[in-house]
């Protein structure tokens, strides 16, 4: 069965709820077009993130192929979907697939975006920490399911947390900061100094790293007395 005129418009104009209103009304999932391109290959091409979530979800396979071999991963990086393609990564993609002509994705995406394929050879987007200054250290986490990037920068001669959070679509960013005595839960400042000195940093004169009071935190009902 063809992917009907219906699906086809949904998927070319982003039309989340008009997709799933074909596929709740007996749209087959499976449907493909004449090139044996599915749903997902389309979603991905086009950079559809909220599609490609929904149709995982519904069970299509993350590496479903068409005649030429493509998988919707291959669809993704070929386009420079970066969001697309970390998702699907992080949902079970296999970057290691070849197309008919013998490529992989990563070397499909090469041809279109740098960062998309340096993405897809490092196995996905994950949170890393780095050292930003002689008394910092940083936090990336990218959120591709929320399409943000959050830079958490921790610096130990002001005490301070810094937020910046980064739409990876429109790259507009925001910016919110913080003192370490503004945590709730000291655990985060806590693994920053641990990150810091993991990466070699030594921390500015005076500053003393906090260790968590683990009975402090128990209900004083549970606690033992001697």
């Amino acid at each position: 069965m063809g992917v009907s005129v219906a699906a086809m418009s949904a998927l070319d104009a982003g039309n989340y709820q008009g997709l799933t209103a074909w596929l709740d009304g007996g749209g087959d999932l499976h449907s493909r077009a004449d090139n044996g391109e599915t749903l997902l290959h389309k979603a991905a091409h086009r950079g559809h993130l909220h599609m490609v979530k929904e149709l995982l979800k519904r069970g299509i396979d993350v590496n479903i192929r068409d005649k030429g071999s493509f998988t919707p991963l291959h669809e993704a990086a070929r386009a420079g979907q970066y969001l697309v393609a970390a998702y699907l990564l992080e949902h079970g993609a296999d970057p290691e697939l070849r197309n008919s002509s013998g490529k992989t994705a990563q070397e499909l995406a090469r041809e279109q975006s740098v960062e998309t394929a340096d993405m897809i050879a490092n196995g996905g987007i994950r949170p890393r920490w780095v050292s930003t200054g002689e008394d910092e250290v940083s936090r990336i986490s990218p959120k591709a399911d929320i399409g943000y990037r959050l830079t958490e920068i921790f610096n130990f001669s002001a005490r301070s947390y810094v937020l910046i959070t980064r739409n990876m679509l429109s790259g507009v960013e925001s910016v919110s900061m913080k003192n370490f005595s503004d945590f709730s839960e000291p655990q985060l400042v806590e693994k920053a100094e641990d990150e810091f000195t993991r990466l070699g940093g030594q921390f500015p004169k005076g500053y003393s790293p906090r260790k968590l009071d683990k009975p402090s935190l128990l209900p004083a009902h549970g606690r033992l007395h001697s």
